[in-house]
């Protein structure tokens, strides 16, 4: 089966639409114009954990390489499956990992926040902290 990313915008947004770009199976981006800012939303789906590393490395290349093509003008938003465990604490990624999350940390979670870094950008939702209804544990809700 071949993995793949879709976008769903509400209608009422669709005349905000600039462009829509598929950058590879995995990952997409749709630029949107909100009010008098640009913002590029790219929908991702990393390799799962046991998928090779050549694949891994692959994939955070290509997002790599589009989040550095998006100009500072824009403001960048990533979405979607990045199939890494961030873990419930910061471990030194302050200002990335905002020490709300579940869990512990594993491999793909840390490239996954060492990308972030490296962009200067930081993990909204574990910036919250959630009800216990709302935590998962692997991919399952509890």
């Amino acid at each position: 089966a071949q993995n793949g990313v879709g976008i769903f915008i509400r209608e009422s947004l669709a005349q905000n639409v600039l462009e829509v770009v598929r950058i590879s199976s995995r990952l997409m981006l749709i630029k949107l114009r909100m009010g008098k800012q640009v913002l590029t939303v790219f929908s991702a789906y990393a390799p799962q954990t046991g998928e090779s590393e050549d694949t891994k490395n692959e994939f955070w290349n290509t997002l790599s390489d589009a989040v550095r093509k998006t100009p500072s003008s824009e403001i960048p938003l990533i979405l979607g499956d990045l199939n890494g465990h961030v873990g419930n604490k910061a471990n030194g990624f302050h200002g990335v990992h905002g020490g709300f999350s579940y869990g512990s940390q594993n491999e793909d979670g840390i490239r996954f926040l060492e990308f972030a870094e490296s962009h200067e950008l930081s993990l909204l939702n574990t910036y919250f902290k959630k009800r216990a209804e709302h935590l998962t544990h692997n991919g399952w809700r509890l």
